[in-house]
């Protein structure tokens, strides 16, 4: 089987459609698979069968996956790595106000593992330090699907964070436990079913003081925000 009859068949299952059915015009994307993390399982099980795509976030339709195949390879025979992003500096942040993002995930579509370090689910979206983590928590996939939420919620709040890989889209945790990532302001919560994240990307003249007297120094504005966010985020996940 070549590659592309290989990630034909992968695509399929996750679409949960024969993979005669597939065409060009197909979705592929978040649109169409039932939540964000069945399209990143979706994705690690191509890395897994060797088959890498580059600059994910342009892929939409399955003619889109099979064009990145047939692109020409770099001169030493390997697929371009994808986009790497500084968004701090990148031209295509489309607000310098304060920008706020939400996002819910069923621990359930996060996929169990013996060895969460060589599960390739989570070696292609988490780094070592968030792997390690989540490894000493009591429900490690619970933590997971915190920090998957947390990097959706960034995601939504600024769309140029797209092109950066999840793992270098590292949550970590300060001495008291709470997430954090740059100058964003983060909140996770979760019960056993669903985790769910509130990010905040402050406004561009309040990251300086923000930064400057450090995560404790929140705002009683910011605090609010996130935790009204989270409320709403927690009844509608409830409810659902």
């Amino acid at each position: 089987m070549n590659k592309m009859d290989h990630a034909r068949q992968i695509v399929a299952q996750f679409c949960k459609i024969e993979p005669h059915a597939l065409s060009d015009d197909t979705l592929i994307d978040r649109r169409a698979l039932a939540g964000s993390v069945l399209l990143h399982r979706m994705y690690a099980k191509l890395e897994q069968a060797g088959i890498h795509i580059a600059n994910r976030g342009s892929v939409h339709t399955f003619g889109d996956l099979r064009r990145c195949l047939e692109e020409k390879t770099s001169a030493d025979g390997k697929m371009p790595e994808r986009e790497s992003l500084a968004p701090e500096l990148s031209a295509r942040v489309i607000s310098q106000g304060l920008s706020v993002g939400v996002d819910i995930e069923e621990v359930a579509n996060l996929p169990a593992a013996q060895d969460f370090r060589t599960e390739i689910f989570y070696a292609d979206n988490f780094s070592a330090k968030e792997i390690s983590y989540c490894l000493l928590q009591p429900e490690p996939r619970v933590s997971f699907a915190g920090k998957f939420a947390a990097k959706e919620a960034i995601i939504k709040a600024d769309p140029a964070y797209r092109s950066m890989p999840f793992h270098r889209l590292e949550i970590l945790n300060d001495e008291a436990g709470r997430p954090y990532f740059r100058d964003w302001v983060l909140s996770i919560s979760h019960t056993s079913q669903y985790a769910l994240s509130v990010a905040i990307r402050p406004a561009i003249g309040d990251r300086g003081s923000f930064m400057s007297s450090g995560r404790r120094g929140l705002s009683y504005g910011l605090m609010m925000t996130a935790f009204v966010f989270s409320l709403l985020a927690l009844i509608i996940a409830l409810a659902g």
